[in-house]
């Protein structure tokens, strides 16, 4: 018998690469992943080796064919997108299902404060995969974060959970909300409603967050309600809304095609916002647009910046006065002693800083920035004509996904929805109208602030939402915990009293970026469990009876925009979702 015929492998089957999978025997050299890489991503990865017909796509680095990451690829997936054949795929594609197989919808990222907009695949409630719409004015691509978001560590919670004898059994959720109001009034009744807090992972929708923190105020009594915001981000989002008003938001598009400076305040945005140092990048080599660096954390060997500010410790307020001063001709040579920056460094910064250019603060700016720095910051945008009524090229990009909507409506201690601070008497007079009982007076925690309120005993008892990676070992100072959370995380077992939360890909509801546009999250199928907005409607009614029902979610944005007038943009609204539904 003749031997069996021995076909050689395949060639550029890759599995040196945790993300993506290459396929080069299915590759027709369309040159779409070239194009991508090199013109949105900016990184030049692929490149084409040898010639005729031998020409193949493979990741080059100094000539050399080598693998995907020592290519230098940051592993946005853009190419994986684009690929019209499956030479390249998703790592988790492989025996997830097939095409037909999968529930689709549109949604937002919420992996940073860019909320880039994109599609997911899922597949009996496993998120499959997510992708980048790939035309019209909803493209901007995504990110290594976005494309490939790490799952929720944890087995996923389909039941309410109750503590019973010390040990937490499952429960329906007629019992398990039942015991929650319970000891929510208890603690209110015998403490008071300042002892109870309600807190947040950054990821609750704008509705939730509205209904959540009336809860908190309406139903407990309480101020101390932080969804998940930053007290130094706050302080400065709230000044820039004065400033500024209502402005047409600017796009990642326009950023990427800039000519004039593109300032930098804080780390480096790779770090935390990918798309946006994507587009820094592609302004930078494509259009000539300088690149200045300002932060304790700038490091000079950082390729992408051309002129780099590092000020002493605690002089960054100082840095900013400085460029402030030397934008309007005043003196700044003394300022310059102080915060450790030679002067020569500040007076080019300064001629570069212009009303065209951009200036982008990221998460560790925000740190200790108190009043002083903060108003230094706006002060330098306004003379340099980025920062006016109805016009700002200052973004303030916050460490949490959803933080901008989720001040706008009202989950941040200090402000309740739409910009209004709690502690004037007129703003909880007109939100008093609307909801039928006046909110309590004075700031409450951030939630920084709760836990160290726990150990002193001021806090008693803690709703936790989302999935918290640790408490801090702080459950011992609480009479009760109760958790919303999608998946069996560390801190389920410490609780008294569990309820399934929805993960992201399963949210609906409006989210509001950092630059100010709402766009819709749907779920790719109806959801079997309790929403969270659903949860906290009832738990609100079940505490405060005076309370409106909410028998869907545009119930809700109804009252939301009445509660925040028009500083909420696109809620309910076809123009913000930009097209998304």
């Amino acid at each position: 018998l003749p031997k069996p015929l021995q076909l050689p492998p395949l060639p550029g089957l890759s599995k040196e690469d945790p993300y993506i999978i290459r396929e080069e025997h299915k590759c027709i050299l369309c040159g779409r992943c070239l194009q991508v890489c090199s013109q949105v991503a900016g990184a030049f990865v692929y490149s084409l080796v040898n010639k005729g017909l031998s020409t193949r796509v493979a990741p080059v680095q100094a000539g050399e064919e080598t693998t995907l990451e020592q290519a230098g690829c940051i592993h946005c997936g853009q190419c994986v997108d684009l690929c019209p054949v499956g030479a390249l795929t998703e790592r988790t594609r492989p025996g997830s299902g097939r095409e037909w197989e999968f529930n689709s919808a549109i949604g937002v990222c919420l992996e940073c404060a860019l909320g880039c907009p994109l599609e997911r695949q899922t597949r009996q409630g496993r998120l499959i995969r997510a992708v980048s719409p790939q035309e019209g004015p909803l493209f901007q691509g995504l990110c290594k974060i976005g494309k490939f978001p790490s799952e929720e560590e944890g087995e996923r919670l389909l039941k309410p959970l109750l503590r019973e004898k010390g040990e937490l059994r499952e429960a329906n959720y007629e019992e398990t909300l039942r015991a929650m109001l319970v000891a929510l009034g208890r603690i209110k009744q015998k403490y008071g409603g300042e002892s109870l807090a309600v807190l947040g992972d950054g990821r609750c929708s704008n509705e939730e967050s509205y209904l959540f923190q009336k809860l908190a105020r309406i139903g407990l009594g309480s101020n101390h309600v932080d969804l998940g915001t930053t007290p130094g981000w706050v302080r400065a989002a709230a000044a820039l809304h004065g400033a500024a008003g209502s402005y047409p938001p600017p796009s990642l598009m326009e950023l990427s095609r800039s000519r004039e400076a593109i300032f930098v305040i804080g780390s480096d945005p790779e770090e935390s916002h990918p798309l946006a140092a994507m587009a820094i990048r592609r302004a930078s080599r494509f259009c000539g647009a300088p690149v200045v660096w300002i932060g304790y954390e700038a490091a000079k060997d950082k390729g992408w910046a051309d002129l780099v500010l590092t000020p002493g410790e605690g002089g960054l307020a100082d840095l900013l006065k400085g460029l402030g001063a030397a934008r309007e001709g005043r003196p700044w040579e003394h300022i310059a002693e102080r915060c450790g920056v030679p002067a020569e460094l500040i007076a080019r910064a300064a001629r570069r800083y212009n009303s065209r250019g951009y200036t982008l603060v990221t998460p560790t700016f925000y740190k200790g920035a108190g009043e002083v720095t903060v108003n230094a910051l706006l002060n330098l945008a306004r003379v340099g004509g980025q920062l006016e009524r109805g016009h700002c090229n200052l973004w303030l990009l916050p460490p949490q996904a959803n933080a901008r909507g989720i001040l706008e409506s009202g989950g941040s201690p200090q402000y309740l929805p739409g910009y209004q601070p709690v502690k004037e008497t007129s703003a909880r007079e007109k939100i008093g109208n609307l909801w039928g009982s006046l909110p309590p007076a004075g700031d409450g925690f951030y939630g920084e602030q709760v836990f160290p309120a726990i150990s002193k005993g001021k806090i008693k008892g803690l709703i936790l939402i989302g999935n918290w990676e640790q408490l801090n070992a702080e459950r011992a100072g609480l009479e009760f915990l109760a958790i919303i959370s999608p998946v069996l995380n560390r801190n389920v077992w410490e609780a008294d009293l569990v309820l399934p939360g929805q993960p992201v890909f399963e949210r609906e509801g409006y989210f509001t970026n950092a630059l100010g546009e709402s766009n819709i999250n749907r779920s790719p199928k109806r959801a079997e469990l309790m929403e969270d907005w659903r949860l906290a409607a009832h738990l609100l009614k079940g505490l405060n009876p005076d309370s409106p029902s909410y028998p869907d979610l545009e119930r809700v944005r109804e009252e939301l925009r009445q509660a925040g007038g028009g500083s909420l943009k696109g809620l309910g609204a076809d123009n913000g979702a930009r097209g998304m539904e």
